[in-house]
C-alpha cells in the first residue's frame, strides 16, 4: 500500500495527534529507488487514504486527509476517489492542493469547493528557499518560475527534473511568440506529441508567464485553449485554432 504520512499536531491544550491514529494525514507522490519521485499518486495510496477517514477520529474531532499535487493524481486514483468527495465518510474533510487546475479532471472538480490562495513576493520565496538549503542564486531562480506559488518553488527545489522541464517551457514560450506562423504550426505538431499532463502543464506554465508579463490577449488564449481541450477537442485544433 501507499505510505501516509501523519503529523504531529499540537492542538494548544498539550494535546499531540501522532502515529497511525492521527487525524489529519497528508498524502503525496511517493520516491522510488532513486530518490526520485514517481509520476503520479497511485490508487493504493488513495484507496488508503479512504480506508483512513472511515475510522474513528484519534481525538473526537474531524480527520483531514490533504492530498498534495492533487494534479498528480493518476486516472485510477481519481476515479477511486470521486465516490468520497461526493460523500465523505463520517465526519471528514478531504483537501485537494494543486498549482494547476487544468490538470485536475472536471469530475474531480466539480465535487470540490475551489478555494484562489493569492500570490506571495518573490523574496518571502526566496528568503523561505534559503533557509531550506537553497543557494542565494537557485532561490532566485526558482522564485521566479514560481510566479508567487511557494509550494510549487519548494517542488521545484525538491525535484530536479520537473526544474528542468519547466525551464524548458520558459524557454520553448519565448520561441514560440517570436516565431513565424509556420513555425508556431511546427511547434505546436511537436508539442502535442507529449503527454496530457505534460501538454497540461506546459501550457499552465507559459499562461502564468504571460499573465505576470500582462499579456491579456494571449492568456486569453491560453485559456480558452485549456478550455477546448478540457471538452475533448483534439489538442492540434485546439492550439491551431487559438494560437495561429
Amino acid at each position: 500500500m501507499g505510505e501516509i504520512r501523519d503529523l504531529m499536531i499540537d492542538d494548544g491544550r498539550g494535546r499531540i495527534g501522532q502515529g497511525v491514529d492521527s487525524d489529519l494525514m497528508i498524502i503525496e507522490r511517493e520516491r522510488n529507488d532513486k530518490g526520485d519521485f514517481k509520476k503520479n499518486i497511485s490508487i493504493d495510496q488513495i484507496r488508503e487514504l479512504i480506508q483512513r477517514l472511515s475510522l474513528s477520529s484519534f481525538q473526537n474531532k474531524t480527520k483531514i486527509g490533504i492530498i498534495d499535487q492533487a494534479e498528480t493524481l493518476s486516472l485510477d486514483a481519481s476515479n477511486a476517489l470521486l465516490k468520497t468527495l461526493e460523500d465523505p465518510t463520517g465526519d471528514s474533510l478531504i483537501i485537494l492542493l494543486a498549482t494547476n487546475l487544468a490538470s485536475i479532471p472536471p469530475t474531480i472538480m466539480s465535487r470540490c469547493q475551489i478555494i484562489h490562495v493569492s500570490t506571495v513576493s518573490r523574496m518571502e520565496i526566496e528568503k523561505a528557499l534559503q533557509e531550506k538549503g537553497a543557494s542565494e542564486v537557485l532561490a532566485s531562480e526558482l522564485a521566479l518560475l514560481s510566479h508567487g506559488r511557494p509550494g510549487f518553488a519548494l517542488r521545484l527545489f525538491a525535484d530536479a527534473e520537473m526544474l528542468e522541464r519547466i525551464k524548458t517551457y520558459q524557454e520553448d514560450l519565448q520561441k514560440f511568440l517570436e516565431a513565424s506562423v509556420p513555425a508556431k504550426l511546427q511547434f505546436v505538431q511537436k508539442i502535442t506529441k507529449e503527454s496530457k499532463e505534460e501538454l497540461r502543464e506546459r501550457l499552465n506554465i507559459w499562461e502564468l508567464s504571460l499573465h505576470e508579463k500582462g499579456e491579456v490577449e494571449w492568456t486569453a488564449r491560453f485559456v480558452e485553449a485549456r478550455r477546448a481541450m478540457d471538452e475533448n477537442v483534439n489538442p492540434v485544433i485546439a492550439l491551431e485554432h487559438t494560437f495561429i
